[in-house]
């Protein structure tokens, strides 16, 4: 499923062991979109909380936040594609890490 983020916030919860978001798309832009997740107090996360098999659009800042983190490592978000800005202000955009993670 594609998703596109105008400005609201993404809320990405936890849900269990080995679960993901799955996205074929994801475009985030408008007014301060956000990305929200939600660890719910599991540590060392090896599935990302989602998972992207296509490309990921940012339309300009993107805030991300964690709640309810626990100390480890954990995949927040992790891609397939290809991250670019529309107007290529994001030339060094992680193209060979393809993936947004945390360590507390």
């Amino acid at each position: 499923m594609l998703y596109t983020n105008s400005g609201g916030t993404l809320n990405v919860l936890q849900g269990g062991a080995g679960t993901t978001l799955p996205m074929s798309g994801l475009t985030l832009a408008g007014s301060s979109p956000q990305l929200a997740f939600d660890l719910n107090g599991v540590a060392n996360l090896l599935t990302p909380l989602v998972s992207l098999s296509g490309n990921l659009v940012l339309n300009g800042n993107v805030r991300v936040s964690a709640a309810n983190p626990v100390s480890g490592t954990s995949i927040l978000l992790q891609y397939s594609g290809t991250a670019r800005a529309p107007d290529d202000s994001l030339p060094a955009f992680c193209p060979l890490a393809q993936a947004l993670w945390m360590t507390r």
